[in-house]
């Protein structure tokens, strides 16, 4: 398919599906949860406008239910989306509600991660409620707002699973280091370094390669979709590493490469790693689909 024909198909399908939102806002058959959920898996350019309106409705009311499905989904899909105009509702179901309604609120806080949401984000680091791995990635929101808070939760996160590590053979701390290594941070960067003429063994190996995870996505989109691009053995490791990097960083432009990304040399089509770099390659698709939905 051709570029110019991709972008025209693209424009219909918002069109058609900003439409659909539309009538339904007038009337028409609302989706339900599960309906909704599985618009956001398959990138649906409707699933905001819904959202949207249902965070409206379920966030004026006396009382919001902790378990209310309708909210939930709603608030996955602001999450998946990166929807900012949603910033404000989701901040307010933070606050106002509990339960799962309250944990979906917190997750799409720390997606967003906009300087309207700071407040919100540096109590959702200290909130134990909540998952780690939502307080983790509310902290590197805080490190991609150069908030000091963020670098310092997330290296204290990071020593605790060093020290899991040393002391059983493994930790439960994982959100930590993912959260560190999507951050080019340099001062995070500096700070592992000092770490590791202490480190030993699987330690010190730790910090080596996340220092290289660290590397790969501070790079520019260029250098992303050159390391995307090489289909070598030579390339395994950081290949992997490139294709989340360009699905956070990435837009539409990349999406050819991706949908039509060069397997491994010297594998047969079977082999396990075609098969985890092609899905690799559907779930950046679909996640560069979901932060630029308008913009097709």
């Amino acid at each position: 398919m051709s570029t110019a024909i991709q972008r025209w198909w693209g424009h219909a399908t918002i069109g058609a599906a900003m439409l659909v939102a539309c009538v339904v806002s007038a009337g028409g058959e609302e989706p339900t949860p599960e309906e909704l959920r599985a618009r956001i898996e398959a990138a649906d350019p409707s699933v905001v406008p819904i959202a949207r309106r249902w965070l409206g409705k379920g966030s004026d009311v006396e009382q919001i239910p902790e378990d209310d499905p309708r909210l939930v989904v709603a608030l996955n899909g602001v999450e998946a989306y990166q929807d900012q105009e949603s910033a404000r509702l989701a901040g307010l179901l933070y606050r106002r509600a509990g339960g799962a309604v309250r944990s979906a609120a917190a997750a799409a806080i720390a997606a967003i991660g906009t300087p309207a949401v700071l407040s919100d984000l540096k109590q959702i680091v200290w909130d134990q409620r909540l998952d780690l791995a939502t307080r983790c990635r509310a902290a590197e929101s805080l490190v991609q707002l150069n908030e000091d808070l963020g670098r310092q939760f997330l290296l204290l996160q990071y020593d605790l699973y060093r020290l899991e590590l040393e002391t059983f053979g493994g930790g439960n701390m994982g959100p930590a280091r993912e959260a560190l290594q999507r951050l080019g941070d340099e001062s995070l960067r500096a700070e592992l370094q000092r770490r590791i003429p202490t480190a030993t063994g699987k330690l010190r190996r730790n910090i080596e390669t996340l220092l290289e995870d660290m590397q790969i996505n501070s790079e520019s989109i260029p250098a992303l979709v050159a390391r995307v691009a090489d289909p070598t053995r030579a390339n395994s490791y950081a290949r992997y590493t490139a294709l989340a990097a360009l699905s956070r960083k990435g837009d539409h432009q990349q999406l050819a490469l991706l949908q039509d990304l060069q397997p491994w040399q010297e594998l047969p089509a079977d082999h396990a790693q075609q098969v985890a770099l092609r899905q690799a390659a559907r779930d950046a698709v679909l996640t560069i689909r979901r932060r630029c939905w308008q913009a097709e």
